[in-house]
């Protein structure tokens, strides 16, 4: 082999004996970083697919459970069974005719149960197909219904109790859709102006409907607030007013005559109520009941009508009807399905929950053991954050490999955007050369290049001619020639040297012959000259051989066809510097 290659072959050598345990190293970690990544896609896989399946279960059955949980909570108020099936039954028809949610139903139903004890199933589904119904006229929610329903049961228990739970509640209903379909009454303000009159229109034998009728004709003028007030005044001094005006405004049962009734008798003794001297009696007798009266003389016709039209309200059929016409499609649909799904899922739950509850059961046979063998537990407990750790180990590897592989790829990245970037630099250095060439400047420049550019190639043209030249045999014939006279001329100096000597001969005459004296006076021949020469030439070729062979003995030949002295290694010495 050649020795200029071993250094050569001693390096690919030691590239591939590193490379080669390197190479399977990195397959080998790839490998465990690859069966990492798969462990981790089948647990991911597992879970998700566990997870979707128990959510699924879960998603389809939670109508259901929902249904349930609302019927458990009726149940432990005391409502027997056979009134939470009617009432199951009633919820479940309810969202599917009017798009009602069937638990909230369950819920006004418990609530309702909650303030009236002592319902019975008929009457407990009635209640709560009442709240239902009403809650779909007014857009009201089911929880507000529910207690509008029961606050007015409390004002006016014992007619309900007279006519019958059922058939009030179904009356009163009809009443309120009504009021809140002709006047804008809603039933949270009915309820509150209810609740403000204490119970007075109650005790003095006012109907329910004419105090209704009062409530929602006065709060057209007044607001439902000021309504309630003045029509408060007027029952607390509708009693005392009587002696001071000398007129009687209650029947032979002391019951209080309808407002319709009083206001004519009013008006009949003093004519026109709005006067200053008729204001100041009415305002001295009923105090703020005053403004009631002058209000509602104003528009008895609307109030005998709303009174008249309340009267003959019989049950909710119109309300219901109502109800159906402004019930969302939408809403009724998904109510709907939402119903088949609790009637499935209620199907279902049976089967299911007794293995519910044997995993339940479970939980707490292992709680005991926990605490039987608390060692066991503990062992557990280690293997398991064991079989934990190393997996977390493997995925902080696995994240680290990945956060080099993309730092490997944005350094790639980094070096093609400096290529591209080189590469753009140089199309805009062509672009500039090529308008620096286009203009007069670069035109000029360009020239004077493309002119010593061929005088440097003449130059080199000539010397090759010359090289050849002197190859030749016409050429080594007229070196020698020129040789020849050359030695000729250095001839002559032996015969100056002769006269020289013959002409010191004569007296006075000291011409030295010594060629050293002739030319010590020549500019390039004073001493100290040998120092001044630069370095190069032969000296830059001896100083260059003793440096690179320091180590060996090399012996320099010079040849030359004339006789060496120190005056021509000199010459030589001058003439080899740059």
């Amino acid at each position: 082999m050649n020795d200029s290659l071993r250094p050569l072959m001693f390096t690919v050598g030691l590239i591939d004996r590193i490379s080669g345990p390197a190479a399977r190293a990195t397959r080998s970690f790839d490998g465990l970083i690859d069966s990492a990544k798969a462990g981790f896609e089948d647990m991911r896989s597992g879970a998700m697919g566990l997870a979707a399946t128990g959510f699924m279960i879960y998603e389809s059955l939670t109508p259901a459970i929902e249904m349930n949980r609302a019927l458990a909570e009726t149940r432990s108020i005391g409502v027997q069974e056979t009134a939470l099936k009617q009432l199951n039954d009633t919820a479940l028809e309810l969202s599917a005719t009017y798009g009602v949610v069937a638990a909230e139903v369950v819920g006004s139903g418990s609530q309702i149960s909650k303030a009236l004890k002592g319902l019975t199933g008929d009457e407990l589904a009635t209640f709560t197909s009442a709240s239902a119904v009403l809650a779909a006229t007014t857009k009201a929610g089911m929880d507000e219904t529910s207690l509008y329903i029961t606050q007015m049961y409390e004002r006016f228990k014992d007619t309900a109790d007279a006519m019958g739970k059922a058939q009030w509640v179904e009356q009163m209903m009809g009443q309120t859709s009504y009021l809140k379909k002709e006047l804008g009454t809603n039933t949270a303000d009915i309820a509150d102006a209810m609740q403000g009159l204490n119970n007075l229109g109650f005790g003095l034998g006012v109907a329910m409907e004419e105090q209704l009728a009062v409530i929602a004709t006065l709060s057209k003028s007044t607001g439902i607030s000021d309504a309630e007030q003045q029509y408060t005044a007027f029952l607390e001094y509708a009693v005392a007013a009587q002696d001071k005006l000398g007129m009687s405004f209650t029947d032979s049962n002391g019951k209080l005559l309808p407002m319709l009734d009083i206001l004519g008798k009013l008006q009949t003794e003093f004519g026109d109520l709005s006067g200053a001297e008729n204001w100041a009696m009415l305002d001295e007798a009923f105090g703020d009941g005053s403004k009631l009266i002058q209000q509602l003389s104003k528009d008895t016709a609307g109030l005998g009508k709303t009174i008249n039209d309340l009267g003959k309200v019989n049950g909710m059929t119109k309300a219901a009807e109502a109800a159906e016409a402004m019930t969302d499609p939408w809403q009724q649909l998904a109510s709907g399905v939402n119903a088949v799904r609790i009637a499935m899922g209620q199907a279902l739950l049976p089967v299911i929950e007794p293995v519910i509850q044997w995993f339940a059961d479970m939980s707490r046979e292992i709680l005991l053991l926990i605490k039987l063998f608390p060692n066991i537990a503990k062992v557990i407990g280690i293997t398991a954050l064991t079989i934990l750790g190393l997996a977390s180990g493997m995925a902080l590897l696995t994240i680290a490999v990945g956060i080099g592989k993309a730092a490997w790829a944005g350094w790639l990245m980094v070096m093609n955007l400096a290529k591209i970037a080189t590469a753009a630099y140089t199309a805009v250095q062509w672009l500039l050369n090529a308008a620096f060439t286009a203009s007069p400047i670069g035109l000029i420049v360009l020239g004077f290049t493309a002119l010593v550019a061929g005088l440097y190639a003449a130059w080199q043209g000539i010397k090759l001619l010359w090289n050849l030249f002197k190859e030749s045999s016409a050429g080594q014939f007229l070196m020698a020639t020129v040789a020849g006279i050359v030695n000729w001329f250095k001839s002559l100096g032996g015969m100056v040297d002769w006269v020289i000597d013959k002409l010191n001969m004569i007296p006075g005459v000291n011409i030295g012959t010594d060629s050293a004296n002739l030319t010590t006076e020549l500019p390039y021949r004073k001493e100290g000259m040998a120092s001044d020469v630069p370095p190069g030439g032969v000296t830059s070729q001896i100083s260059k051989s003793i440096a690179d062979n320091s180590s060996s003995h090399t012996t320099i030949n010079i040849e030359t066809t004339e006789p060496v002295s120190p005056q021509y290694v000199q010459d030589q010495l001058w003439q080899a510097a740059p």
